[in-house]
């Protein structure tokens, strides 16, 4: 099994996904912990951070629809 680590660009940082070639994003990205990882933590460029936690990325709900209410006198 491979190793992988949560990591997010260092502060200032840019670096592209190895596989997809896209920019991490600021939230961060699980990656495999492989050559280019190692390197580019050592140098600064990728910071390994916590893994969020389910409740923090998942989407609210959204508030149920309000209901009309009917004026009266009307």
């Amino acid at each position: 099994m491979t190793e992988r680590v949560y990591v997010k660009p260092g502060e200032g940082r840019r670096v592209r996904h190895p596989e997809t070639r896209l920019p991490i994003p600021a939230e961060g990205a699980d990656l495999v912990r492989d050559l280019f990882v190692r390197r580019r933590i050592a140098a600064g460029d990728l910071v390994v951070t916590e893994r969020p936690s389910p409740a923090a990325t998942a989407p609210a709900e959204a508030p149920p629809p309000s209901t009309p209410t009917a004026k009266k006198g009307s």
